[in-house]
């Protein structure tokens, strides 16, 4: 699994200085391509198949990054922009049996540190705790909004429709939510107690049914659109934190 770690934290810190400033999403590329290559480094990923599988992460992290602009233009390049993430995380998982066990200084440093929450994790397992969280702040916001587009339940960022704001500008708010609502079920699995995300859940729908109430009064005609919206991108947002549980586990 740890080129898998490698891929989501690479693609984590990409969108997640991207998010800072639009304007540095190369400089952010390169940012988080150096990064992650010192972490190859430290964690002596250093083998031949490594070393693949490090080019084979750059090169999806670049496509995933230099997509963006157009990313949520229309379904049809929503779904390609999702394939350039799903596809190398697909080969990375089939062909990990040949990723070498993550040691080197990471491991020294993991087991001289003293952190309670890493005392019973591998250096593996720290390793992708850390990508998961990285993962969950800024890219699981876009592989979100990407799932909305492609399943047309978000109108395209760059299609415009006059009168009725889209669905995203009516329930505000998601892009800080969606982190906090996703780290505190990961946070929840991670301790083993996984059914307290429930409570999460459903304190989410009930903050935000007085807003699809409201919806309801100004423009009843909107009222499907909005809960559509709502519910895709929750249960998109839920099963992205789930799988990230799987994944520590």
């Amino acid at each position: 699994m740890s080129w898998l770690s490698l891929l989501l934290l690479c693609v984590g810190l990409s969108d997640l200085l991207a998010s800072t400033r639009p304007a540095w999403r190369r400089m952010g590329l390169l940012a988080a391509v150096a990064a992650t290559a010192a972490v190859a480094g430290l964690a002596a990923l250093l083998t031949l198949p490594d070393l693949i599988a490090v080019g084979v992460i750059f090169v999806a992290t670049c496509l995933w990054s230099l997509m963006a602009t157009h990313a949520e233009s229309s379904p049809v390049q929503a779904r390609r922009t999702l394939a350039t993430l799903a596809i190398p995380a697909a080969a990375l998982l089939a062909g990990s049996g040949y990723a070498s066990p993550v040691g080197g200084p990471f491991a020294a440093w993991l087991s001289w540190v003293d952190v309670p929450a890493l005392a019973n994790r591998t250096p593996g397992q720290a390793l992708m705790l850390a990508a998961v969280v990285v993962t969950n702040l800024s890219t699981a916001n876009r592989v979100v909004r990407l799932a909305l587009v492609a399943v047309d339940a978000h109108p395209p960022r760059l299609v415009a429709s006059s009168g009725q704001g889209p669905a995203s500008e009516t329930l505000r708010g998601g892009r800080l939510l969606g982190p906090m609502e996703r780290l505190l079920i990961i946070g929840f699995g991670a301790a083993g107690h996984i059914e307290a995300a429930a409570v999460v859940v459903a304190a989410k729908g009930i903050l935000r049914f007085p807003e699809l109430q409201a919806a309801a009064r100004q423009e009843p005609r909107a009222v499907d659109e909005v809960t559509e919206y709502f519910l895709v991108g929750t249960f998109a947002s839920l099963l992205v934190a789930l799988a990230s549980v799987v994944l520590l586990t």
